[in-house]
């Protein structure tokens, strides 16, 4: 079977999903790369494997003893693999250490591999042949057209990037947000607490950290505990310059996964803790 390769069409192919990939990339670094860096990172992985391609129909008809074709085919399907994609990197993002470039290439394989694996899916249900890809004007039976092609890519680009962004979105959440119990005489109550660095409020007395609580929670815990000492702390905050707020101790606080906290100190919050209602403690900074 011949097999004919326009090497002008091989190279754009690669440049327009080199660029793509490169694009999405840069959002999910969080990377500062401009568009020409972008474009030369592209055109730098295109010609990488335009080369190799040119290189493998120059010898690749060359006969080799049997172990060392194995080892030669070994070593070229990684080149195939890592040339490209190193050219991409460092023209994209010149990473400044080996440990940033490495973390930049195994994250372009993995948004390579999820890419191509969801695009292969689509090639498979829809029918079309998932080794070559046929690029044809008409599209016939079994053909995938090259702009159906670059329609895909960015389908699939997009999915990739909405899951990764989810993943990073749950990450944040779990890093910021902490499961609390709040006990008091015989309740212990449940809470979404958010980890917040902004609250440094202190009893001036003692120098204890206080953590606020929603209205809801507070009335939960001390509503009708009669004989809670409570005390009068002063705090200010942009939009209440100065302002007085109710606090007590209770018996015990515990994040999630820690310990117990004997007798720590809790804030009546005199404001919305969360305007959405997703969370009711503030934790201290000392939690």
């Amino acid at each position: 079977m011949r097999c004919e390769l326009y090497i002008d069409v091989y190279f754009a192919v690669n440049a327009a999903m080199d660029a793509w990939i490169l694009y999405i990339l840069r959002k999910l670094l969080r990377s500062g790369a401009s568009w020409k860096r972008i474009a030369a990172g592209a055109g730098a992985g295109a010609a990488a494997a335009s080369l190799m391609i040119v290189c493998y129909v120059m010898w690749g008809g060359r006969r080799f003893p049997e172990p060392a074709a194995a080892l030669l085919q070994g070593v070229w399907a990684a080149a195939q693999i890592l040339v490209p994609s190193s050219a991409m990197i460092l023209a994209a993002f010149r990473p400044r250490c080996v440990r940033e470039f490495a973390k930049e290439l195994l994250t372009c394989f993995f948004l390579a591999v999820c890419m191509g694996g969801i695009m292969e899916a689509i090639c498979r249900y829809a029918g079309w042949d998932c080794g070559i890809l046929p690029f044809t004007e008409s599209g016939g039976p079994g053909e995938l057209t090259l702009l159906a092609l670059l329609f895909m890519a960015a389908g699939t680009g997009f999915l990739v990037r909405f899951l990764w962004d989810c993943a990073w979105e749950s990450r944040r959440e779990k890093e910021r947000y902490r499961l609390v119990w709040l006990r008091m005489g015989g309740r212990r109550i449940r809470a979404l607490a958010l980890y917040d660095t902004g609250n440094r409020l202190r009893d001036p007395k003692s120098g204890r950290g206080v953590s606020i609580v929603s209205e809801k929670l507070w009335l939960q815990l001390l509503g009708d505990q009669e004989g809670s000492e409570i005390f009068r702390i002063p705090f200010s905050t942009v939009s209440s310059p100065l302002g007085i707020m109710e606090a007590a101790r209770i018996d015990g606080i515990q994040i999630e996964g820690e310990r117990e906290i004997a007798f720590p100190m809790i804030g009546r919050a005199p404001f919305a803790v969360s305007r959405d209602g997703s969370y009711e403690v503030l934790l201290h900074e000392d939690l």
